[in-house]
């Protein structure tokens, strides 16, 4: 494999990594922004709040797996481009 190719393959799999850390992102974002709570300023259903909050820490840690396992290009590997 030449350096062009493989860096041609960096730049691939960070953008494939890019596009799903962003949708996990999004999607921790929206569990953590439907929470109600009555006249007293209590939480409505602390239990639904519960599952909001595993939801997004299960979708964090995804995306910090994400972004720890992929091998993000350098500036020279964009120098091939």
């Amino acid at each position: 494999m030449t350096t062009k190719q493989h860096a041609q393959r960096k730049l691939t799999a960070a953008e494939k990594a890019t596009t799903l850390v962003l949708e996990g992102k999004n999607g921790a974002i929206n569990a953590l922004t439907h929470d109600t709570v009555n006249g007293y300023g209590i939480l409505r259903d602390p239990q639904t709040t519960r599952r909001q909050l595993e939801q997004a820490r299960v979708l964090i840690q995804a995306d910090i797996a994400m972004l720890v396992a992929t091998d993000w290009p350098t500036d020279s590997d964009y120098d091939h481009f």
